[in-house]
């Protein structure tokens, strides 16, 4: 039982600090998103694309 409890807590605790750090990421993210679709649409696209390529890049 014990152990099927501890299980379960760290479940939670992994899904909250999971939920913690997109969070932190959106709070994060979100003003410079807003700053570079104000610059242009392009702009974001431009960054999207960079993004993807390195993380493709990086696998």
């Amino acid at each position: 039982m014990f152990k099927a409890l501890f299980s379960h807590f760290f479940c939670l605790l992994m899904k909250s600090s999971f939920y913690y750090c997109i969070g932190l990421l959106e709070f994060v993210f979100l003003p410079i998103f807003l700053v570079l679709s104000y610059c242009g649409v392009s702009s974001v696209w431009k960054v999207v694309d960079l993004q993807a390529a390195v993380s493709c890049s990086l696998q």
